[in-house]
């Protein structure tokens, strides 16, 4: 076992291009920068937040549960480029900051993150649940808006306090 109790299986979505939440926000704060100044410098933000994985554990056990999450987030890390940074502002929700990624590119991932749900199935059919978020910069936020408020209104769009 890779992991010592049921709150650390998430930190296996760690080693996905893991940033700290606070170098995260900085980096959001300068690409929103960039893109009020360079339109044409656009990002894109996705967000996931898992919403089974207490049940998961108790319904499956802690060995199954974890190589679920294993496969979501080795299957995740093979979408990503290396470019990507990824944070967990709490421990089920996880954010990828896509530097010079527009719409129609986040809309793909944005897809493929989706098709991770029938990956991460066990046998029984119970699989991972999740909820996603994505949004594309087009530099038209106002000039006074930071990272914080910008990161609070995306936590919101996914649906809870994570």
């Amino acid at each position: 076992m890779r992991t010592g109790n049921v709150e650390d299986i998430f930190a296996l979505l760690d080693e996905l291009h893991y940033v700290s939440p606070l170098f995260f926000e900085q980096q959001l704060g300068w690409m929103l920068q960039m893109a009020r100044r360079y339109p044409e410098d656009t990002f894109s933000v996705i967000g996931i937040r898992l919403r089974n994985v207490p049940e998961l554990v108790m319904r499956l056990g802690r060995k199954a549960t974890q190589e679920l999450l294993e496969t979501f987030a080795g299957r995740l890390r093979q979408l990503v480029r290396t470019t990507d940074l990824a944070t967990r502002t709490a421990e089920d929700t996880l954010w990828l900051l896509l530097p010079r990624t527009g719409s129609e590119g986040c809309a793909i991932l944005h897809s493929r993150v989706l098709t991770l749900e029938e990956h991460t199935r066990h046998a029984d059919g119970t699989r991972l649940d999740f909820v996603t978020y994505s949004y594309t910069e087009d530099g038209k936020r106002p000039a006074d808006e930071q990272a914080k408020l910008v990161m609070a209104q995306y936590l919101s769009a996914l649906g809870d306090n994570g």
